[in-house]
């Protein structure tokens, strides 16, 4: 009996060390992961950016041209819009301005219907919105954004959407 007794505890003490080798195998890369900074993975899906309707068997062209009538500004350095257009749907787009004009975070929101757009920035310093919708007559935008250095601006701004069958002045 006692040398069985004897054999169980060898039996339990190789257990216990096997089992402790395999926890102390299974910290390391657990350990690790917490400790070091996560990888930059390359994303392939904004490589092509598209308008989230789209289907994967239309374009996003077509996905626009079915949204009714669409006008692309751009909005310059000084984020001016003109005063009128002709269009239900309107993208805004601002190009490199130069050195110390980069923007950290832009916000632009049609305060006359709440519509928020989504801003995406793109290579270049460059930015773009989705179609922003229009509220029929004076449309208030408001652009809120944030410069590289922290500086921040606001800028409220008027469009006027006229039907197509209006005249110009």
């Amino acid at each position: 009996m006692a040398q069985s007794h004897k054999e169980l505890k060898n039996l339990e003490q190789q257990f216990l060390k096997v089992t402790f080798v395999f926890v102390t195998l299974l910290s390391i890369p657990t350990t690790w992961s917490i400790v070091s900074e996560p990888q930059k993975e390359q994303n392939q899906a904004t490589q092509g950016r598209q308008p989230a309707s789209v289907g994967p068997t239309e374009s996003a062209t077509e996905a626009v041209k079915a949204l009714g009538q669409n006008v692309t500004a751009d909005l310059g350095c000084n984020y001016e819009l003109p005063e009128s257009i002709d269009a239900t749907h309107l993208r805004l787009v601002r190009s490199k301005c130069g050195q110390g004009a980069s923007l950290k975070e832009l916000e632009i929101t049609n305060i006359t219907n709440g519509f928020t757009a989504s801003v995406v920035f793109l290579k270049q310093e460059k930015v773009t919105t989705d179609y922003i919708d229009l509220a029929d007559g004076e449309n208030l935008f408001l652009i809120k954004g944030t410069a590289a250095d922290g500086s921040t601006f606001e800028k409220k701004l008027t469009i006027q959407r006229r039907s197509p069958a209006s005249t110009k002045n």
